[in-house]
């Protein structure tokens, strides 16, 4: 789950190895601290490991991100033990979990300079009982914050991988800067969050 802290963890973490432009708000930081871990060997791991250990709550999932770029996230989440329930299948709060990170860093990605955001709703709805390796994709809105417009509605496709000839089986979307390499999955759950979005301020940074 990505918290509403989201924007002091990653500030005080990825912004420490990251140029000082970064620290222009949480989308500089998500941006520089990405473009500094995805030249790296595992740098997808490490940038993953940075935001799974410093949210705590997140990093319950074990979830790693693909691919990161302004209003776009693409992360997965292997089925282990521990994101099980009784049936056994993949636990539904895992799912919401695995959405709201998604659409988390994909929409925080592309704030402007001196905006914060945080969640004030979410919802989940579930199609299919989940196994197996699992990837959510998010395209967020681009943000044109104003008095009039606060609030920006965020959604992730959490798909299941699978083979070609399985029946329900679509070609998962993907970045428009990256059109091969599409896997196939089924859709097994919507997640749609509500950010509110306002001014960073002194008393916000605290």
């Amino acid at each position: 789950m990505v918290p509403s802290s989201l924007e002091n963890i990653m500030t005080k973490t990825i912004s420490t190895a990251a140029p000082k432009k970064a620290r222009g708000g949480i989308g500089a930081v998500l941006r520089d601290g990405w473009e500094m871990c995805s030249k790296l060997p595992f740098g997808n791991l490490l940038f993953s490991t940075r935001i799974n250990l410093k949210a705590p709550y997140t990093g319950t999932i074990g979830a790693k991100v693909l691919e990161l770029a302004p209003g776009y996230a693409k992360v997965s989440m292997k089925d282990r033990w521990f994101v099980r329930n009784f049936v056994p299948s993949i636990h539904a709060v895992a799912m919401t979990n695995l959405g709201e990170m998604t659409s988390g860093i994909a929409f925080l990605h592309s704030l402007p300079p001196g905006l914060r955001g945080i969640v004030a709703k979410l919802s989940t709805e579930y199609h299919k009982v989940a196994h197996g390796t699992l990837v959510a994709i998010s395209y967020a809105p681009s943000v044109e914050f104003s008095l009039e417009k606060r609030t920006f509605e965020v959604r992730a496709y959490i798909y299941q991988l699978c083979s070609a000839d399985t029946e329900g089986a679509v070609v998962i979307p993907c970045a428009p800067h990256a059109p091969e390499g599409n896997e196939t999955g089924v859709l097994v759950a919507t997640f749609i969050a509500e950010w509110h979005v306002s001014p960073i301020t002194e008393k916000s940074k605290v």
